[in-house]
């Protein structure tokens, strides 16, 4: 509900926001897939149409999420992998504008 609010509060002030679901190594996001896709539907239901939601699980990234050298440990990224989805996400909020 607090995150929802935060939404609301936004959007009534004028920002145009972008949700951004990160990268999980691949065998960890396999391990729990439904829970995983559970929590991403309930989040990207808060977000209108034309919001962009930027998910890196999907397979367009596997490449990325496949590679445990990605991340420090299942959830975090090393260096390698912040530099990539950093990359990325920059591309994809320059191609909003």
């Amino acid at each position: 509900d607090e995150y929802k609010q935060l939404i609301h509060a936004a959007r009534s002030h004028g920002a145009k926001l972008v949700a951004f679901m990160p990268p999980i190594y691949s065998e960890s996001y396999i391990s729990n897939k439904d829970g995983y896709d559970n929590y991403y539907k309930l989040m990207s239901d808060l977000f209108l149409p034309h919001e962009r939601i930027i998910n890196f699980n999907l397979p367009l990234y596997s490449k990325y999420t496949d590679d445990v050298s990605n991340f420090q440990d299942h959830f975090h990224l090393s260096r390698k992998g912040a530099e990539i989805f950093s990359l990325e996400f920059a591309s994809q909020i320059d191609s909003l504008y």
